[in-house]
């Protein structure tokens, strides 16, 4: 009896080590899975900042020269 509630506390032990054991692992995998995640994210979200960049400085770059042929319209209707 004493053998057999010794060899069940053995295994009761190793069951909870084992236990502990992956819960570990399985917090790991799930905080790299978030730190994946969310360099995921600030990759895509670097992506639309560029993005948005590109596009004002596309659109800036369109204002001046719509302001300089304006500024050309302007200046030959003086001239007429």
């Amino acid at each position: 009896m004493t053998m057999l509630k010794a060899r069940q506390e053995e295994e009761k032990c190793r069951l909870e080590s084992r236990f502990r054991a992956d819960m570990a692992a399985q917090q790991e995998r799930m905080q790299n899975l978030m730190k994946a995640n969310m360099e995921k994210l600030q990759n895509e979200k670097q992506v639309v900042v560029d993005q948005n960049k590109a596009l004002k400085n596309a659109i800036e770059n369109m204002q001046r020269s719509l302001n300089e042929k304006n500024n050309q319209i302007e200046s030959l209707k003086r001239r007429i």
